[in-house]
């Protein structure tokens, strides 16, 4: 499968992200058949459809190359997808407001060898009401890289631990984040003003649990449809 395959998925995370839903963590068999950034991913061939809802949690992360990466933040978003489509987003780790899942959030936190968070950290956000369709994790490369697209800001998106589960202090640059893909996403795909380098993306940098037609499916509705974007303290 080609490197600009597997980025696609990572696209998704945008605008899941607009986030968007492991999308999934793709291998590559050869190298990347693009010379220059692309604008869009394909759109997908096959008959794969998003559900109306899709309740989905991001997770960064220092580095996915190291062995034992360490957390950073932890997001939840709400995708509806109806005549006007909306994207919701809330903070969960690090947080003032819920201490307590913060706390449990940092403990249970760890991924297996596939980079996939383990059992005991997705049960903890069920077991604090927190409904979840499916995860993505990114690490602060391909932070960086979606921050440059979506702020055309040349700066490092850093991945840096908080002190303690209530420092929220570095969130202002996740909430800059998710603010420039509203904003991207509001303009016609053809009009953006920059275009995605997804060989800057591999799967070494992000994993997610979204099927890739499925992913496809949904990032192309919301780059169509001009979502709302509703970002939570």
């Amino acid at each position: 499968m080609s490197s600009k395959v597997r980025i696609f998925v990572l696209l998704v995370f945008c605008f899941l992200c607009a986030s968007l839903g492991g999308l999934l963590a793709l291998r590559l068999s050869g190298p990347s058949a693009a010379a220059a950034p692309s604008a869009l991913p394909p759109k997908a061939t096959s008959s794969a459809s998003v559900q109306e809802r899709t309740n989905l949690v991001i997770i960064q992360v220092n580095d996915l190359r190291n062995s034992s990466p360490r957390l950073v933040s932890v997001w939840y978003s709400i995708i509806l997808l109806k005549k006007q489509p909306s994207l919701t987003f809330k903070p969960l780790f690090p947080s003032k407001k819920d201490l307590s899942l913060a706390r449990d959030l940092q403990n249970n936190f760890s991924l297996n060898a596939d980079r996939q968070p383990k059992t005991g950290f997705l049960n903890t956000l069920q077991d604090n009401q927190v409904p979840w369709d499916a995860w993505l994790v990114f690490d602060s490369k391909s932070g960086t890289a979606l921050y440059s697209w979506a702020l055309g800001n040349s700066a490092a998106f850093t991945s840096q631990t908080p002190e303690s589960p209530r420092d929220t202090s570095h969130l202002d640059q996740d909430r800059s984040l998710i603010n420039g893909i509203c904003d991207m996403l509001s303009i016609p795909a053809q009009d953006r003003p920059r275009a995605f380098d997804w060989d800057v993306l591999t799967s070494d940098h992000f994993v997610t649990s979204v099927d890739l037609s499925s992913a496809l499916v949904l990032w192309h509705h919301l780059s169509d449809s001009s979502p709302r974007c509703k970002i939570h303290p």
